[in-house]
């Protein structure tokens, strides 16, 4: 009489050639003799684990932040021109430059309500752990604050059809 595994063996692999492994493990005999101790394990040092740089929270000065990747001169000078025509000045708005700091975090920023337009050229929202997902040139507001993701102020410095899009967007943010 076969087994109930075997007919349910049969079943699963129907029309498949089924081998049998015949169990080897009864027939060997247990060892009467002493182990020998095992050589203790080499010490090793344990692996440094690389330290992961908390965000840096942001504290708000004023009510425009700027959020760019890097900042090189030309590009200030854009960003300069940019503010000048809603009628800001460099000292008048944020700058947070991502190629100075690790990571930063402003998800406060959201609950503080310090903030009334956030601009950001080039930089994901995600990438400073705000999970608001924006259209380029497109101004979105949540909880109080206009946000607006252009593109890199190198690419649109070469792009006069960036600009424009731009300008349309800062009009609508800054009215």
């Amino acid at each position: 009489m076969e087994s109930p595994d075997a007919r349910y063996l049969t079943y699963l692999f129907a029309g498949e050639q089924l081998y049998r492994i015949p169990d080897t493990t009864a027939a060997k005999p247990l060892a009467t003799e002493p182990i020998d101790k095992p050589a203790p394990l080499p010490v090793v040092a344990k692996p440094v684990m690389p330290t992961v740089e908390e965000p840096l929270p942001y504290n708000p000065k004023h009510q425009v932040l700027i959020v760019v990747a890097t900042l090189s001169v030309a590009e200030k000078a854009l960003l300069t021109k940019i503010l000048a025509a809603v009628n800001l000045q460099m000292n008048q708005v944020d700058i947070l430059n991502l190629s100075e700091i690790a990571q930063a975090d402003l998800r406060a920023v959201l609950t503080q309500k310090s903030l009334q337009q956030l601009i950001t050229f080039g930089v994901s929202l995600f990438k400073i752990k705000l999970e608001i997902p924006l259209t380029p040139y497109q101004v979105r507001a949540v909880q109080g604050i206009n946000f607006l993701y252009a593109d890199p102020l190198e690419q649109i410095d070469s792009d006069v059809a960036l600009k424009r899009a731009l300008w349309t967007s800062l009009k609508q943010m800054f009215s």
